[in-house]
């Protein structure tokens, strides 16, 4: 991840003190700025980082930065979700942060086998939480097969970097 912070970094960087000079020269000289219809939150936080550390995907459509589009795709934050986990109403966000996750369908046997095997050869912890209605997490509200553009099979993972993004 070090070795990509410039190619993740530096584009956000940039439309970030674009967006934020935008807006200042546009309320210096009244003026309408280029850029002030887009949704704060989401050059702030909605930017997609393209690196060799974040898997390659085709969409159909393209990521916005104009607008806050939190959904799971590789190179995007991971979006909120509330869950129950341990007796207690979480949000995903709340697991994400010290280590690697991988959020994965109720039946994860496979990947929990997996992770462990890939998290012992290089020595590098990875959280495996199983998401479903038997899951280790409980969905509470919304289905994190939606959420996370996961198509809906218990095969399924998504794995999220320490950072917060969709790896």
């Amino acid at each position: 991840m070090l070795q990509t912070y410039h190619d993740e970094r530096h584009y956000a960087a940039e439309v970030t003190t674009k967006y934020a000079s935008d807006l200042l020269f546009s309320v210096i000289e009244k003026g309408v700025s280029t850029l002030n219809s887009m949704d704060h939150l989401a050059v702030t936080v909605g930017y997609k980082y393209n690196s060799t550390a974040i898997v390659k995907e085709n969409f159909d459509t393209p990521h916005r930065i104009d607008q806050l589009e939190l959904n799971g795709r590789p190179g995007t934050r991971a979006p909120h979700m509330w869950l129950k986990y341990q007796d207690k109403c979480i949000s995903t966000l709340d697991l994400i942060g010290e280590n690697f996750v991988l959020f994965t369908g109720e039946d994860n046997s496979l990947w929990r086998t997996a992770t462990r095997n890939i998290s012992s050869h290089l020595g590098l912890p990875i959280n495996v939480y199983s998401i479903g209605s038997q899951g280790d997490c409980v969905e509470s509200e919304d289905s994190w097969e939606a959420l996370y553009d996961v198509t809906v099979t218990s095969q399924r993972a998504v794995l999220i970097r320490p950072d917060g993004f969709v790896a």
